[in-house]
């Protein structure tokens, strides 16, 4: 039983690992040099019941704030047709 449970959590972390080694990869933000990012991506994936789950919470709300932000911007239906009689262009005949 217990080797189980050591088996399921030592591949999901590796799963892990493997999903985070690709987006650490493309990342432009880090240098793929500097130290302390190896050292969190190796430790890191031993804390995935503690870090997925704070991972999955924050994109959520990411994505909340993001569809609430959307639904503020006005789609082109719900716009008021422009006018061209009305319309102030700058230009004055005389």
């Amino acid at each position: 039983m217990l080797n189980n449970i050591l088996v399921w959590y030592l591949a999901i972390a590796l799963i892990v690992f493997g999903v985070w080694f690709g987006l650490f990869l493309k990342d432009n933000s880090t240098p793929n040099n500097h130290l302390l990012s190896w050292v969190v991506l190796l430790i890191a994936p031993f804390f995935w019941p503690i870090i997925l789950p704070i991972s999955v919470i924050e994109l959520l709300g990411k994505a909340k704030a993001q569809r609430r932000h959307q639904t503020k911007i006005k789609s082109p239906h719900q716009l008021a047709p422009i006018n061209p009689e009305t319309l102030e262009t700058g230009y004055h005949e005389s």
